[in-house]
């Protein structure tokens, strides 16, 4: 066993009931991750410290344009749903949920401070600064979930509570990416630490209580591909579930 086997048995394993799903122990190995910097650096309580990892002037997005394409492929998708509350896991400065602001009751779910200073003022007071890597309090059911670019950040430990959470604010429906790939530049920082491909991606949701809509997948892939500005790495993975 090499090296970066090991690491990944020991830092980067998931809990038994991944593993019982996924009949694996952990993601395929980023042969390049004991390469990357900054390196992975953990806590007391075993997670990733990822302050290191996600610095702000990496992070805050300004352009607002994909979010606004990514709004009305939203619309286009339920518009025989009446969709009155909604939450973006994951929220970044809140672009989308600003925009859904004007359609439903929204907020959204962000780890760092940062990203909530650099929203607008009407999205501010929306957004909720929590770890999905722990359990989350929130009692609210949520006829729409969106949760891009965050399933392949989680931590492998925290992939069962993190999908404990997903399961717990989805009243309806559920957009979600998970990529399959790791930033290919060596000098990229160690992000996706939990990576799956879309077999295993069906397993794990499936198996947390969630059905798989090819029809609204497609319908919102299909608008997807008329926008210009929409995030080609969403397009990649994006699935939409039921409850």
């Amino acid at each position: 066993m090499d090296n970066i086997e090991n690491f990944y048995k020991e830092y980067l394993s998931w809990d038994k009931s991944i593993t019982d799903i996924l009949g694996k122990s952990h993601s395929t190995p980023d042969r390049m991750i004991l390469d990357r910097t900054p390196k992975l650096e953990f806590l007391k309580d075993g997670k990733i410290d990822i302050e290191k990892l996600y610095r702000e002037e990496s992070e805050v997005r300004s352009d607002e344009e994909p979010y606004n394409e990514y709004y009305q492929c939203i619309l286009q998708t339920f518009q025989n749903d009446k969709i009155n509350t909604f939450c973006d896991v994951g929220c970044s400065t809140g672009h989308l949920v600003s925009n859904m602001l004007s359609y439903c009751d929204s907020c959204g779910i962000e780890y760092f401070n940062y990203q909530k200073d650099n929203a607008n003022e009407q999205v501010k007071e929306c957004i909720n600064i929590l770890d999905i890597r722990d359990p989350i309090d929130m009692d609210i059911k949520f006829d729409l979930v969106n949760c891009t670019e965050v399933a392949e950040h989680v931590d492998p430990k925290c992939i069962h509570t993190f999908l404990d959470n997903i399961k717990k604010i989805t009243g309806k429906y559920l957009i979600l990416t998970w990529s399959s790939t790791y930033p290919p530049n060596v000098e990229g920082p160690p992000q996706h630490v939990t990576p799956l491909e879309f077999d295993e991606v069906c397993l794990l949701m499936e198996n947390w209580g969630f059905t798989l809509d090819k029809e609204m997948t497609d319908r919102f892939l299909n608008k997807s591909k008329q926008c210009y500005n929409f995030y080609y790495w969403w397009r990649e993975s994006l699935s939409i579930w039921r409850v």
